[in-house]
């Protein structure tokens, strides 16, 4: 059965398995921490053996998806039958429900099966994103433009993350007109990222002059790279292209194995990544409120009324 555990019995318990930086203790303070909520920790255990865990942010008697830089942790043991895979989901959405009064989710890639949400009520969002898988290359006309980059002497650098990516990064979401609140959220908690050395900067340099940067989230334990921003000056047109070349070689290098773009939702910026030899993967946001689920019940109430009568 489902169990809440403080962070401590959290770590101690799955400080072998082969968990994300989206299960550490530490990366989840650093999200509770910018934007004030509590992270409250289950494990589901059965005859002293572990069976799932996950971990939420309760914020105002919700809970919440507090960045999009983040999926949410969710484990099963494998392997798991489908039966207790569905009992063990739906075990804990219906603790949710009983105490919290809107639950917002980003799902992982990796949870496939979401009917307990759907069976429970829950408004599900289909999204994706892009990654790039073992290293898989670039496409042709990516490796054509670098190199023909290649004689304006740019250089590529891994960085700690400061001031100036960040500002190159912010400028951009504020054309996209990102909310003040909402950017100084980010600025907050790339801060504590960096402090915990959860963050790099992918940097490109033309002579003394940084002309784009990379934000990176790095997950050494899992092998896994999450470039959360990017952006580029305007005069430098091709930069994004050749920094993204040069940080797949990077990663390579670094034998990280699986590259998340975080994200595939807009259509420019979507084709664009696609070029870097990304497979197109799909996520789930799942919402509930107990309110609009009320008037949706009601409102096709009344439809199937109607139809009775015309």
């Amino acid at each position: 059965m489902w169990k809440q555990v403080t962070s401590v019995e959290w770590a101690q318990k799955t400080l072998d398995l082969p968990f994300s930086i989206f299960f550490n203790p530490e990366f989840l303070g650093t999200l509770a921490q910018t934007y004030s909520a509590t992270v409250i920790y289950y494990l589901y255990e059965e005859h002293s053996q572990l069976k799932s865990a996950t971990a939420f942010f309760s914020k105002s008697n919700e809970i919440i998806t507090p960045a999009e830089f983040y999926y949410h942790p969710f484990w099963v043991a494998k392997p798991m039958t489908e039966f207790i895979y569905i009992e063990i989901l739906t075990s804990i959405i219906c603790s949710l429900k009983a105490t919290y009064r809107r639950i917002t989710l980003k799902l992982d890639p990796s949870i496939t099966d979401i009917r307990p949400f759907i069976w429970n009520g829950f408004k599900i969002e289909n999204k994706f994103t892009y990654v790039n898988l073992n290293n898989h290359p670039s496409g042709k006309s990516v490796l054509k433009d670098s190199l023909r980059l290649e004689t304006r002497e740019y250089l590529f650098k891994v960085e700690g993350y400061d001031k100036r990516s960040w500002e190159l990064n912010c400028s951009f979401h504020q054309s996209l007109a990102f909310s003040a609140q909402l950017l100084r959220g980010y600025e907050k908690l790339f801060n504590l990222w960096s402090e915990h050395n959860f963050l790099q900067s992918c940097n490109l340099y033309k002579g003394n002059k940084l002309i784009a940067a990379a934000l990176v989230l790095i997950d050494n334990k899992s092998g896994k790279v999450y470039r959360v921003m990017l952006n580029r000056v305007d005069n430098e047109k091709y930069a994004h292209t050749y920094l993204n070349y040069y940080f797949l070689k990077w990663c390579n290098e670094h034998k990280y194995s699986y590259v998340d773009f975080c994200g595939a939702n807009i259509r420019n910026i979507s084709l664009f990544k696609s070029r870097f030899g990304t497979t197109l993967i799909p996520y789930h946001k799942v919402y509930y409120d107990p309110y609009y689920n009320t008037i949706e019940r009601l409102a096709a109430k009344l439809a199937s009324v109607i139809r009775r009568i015309v």
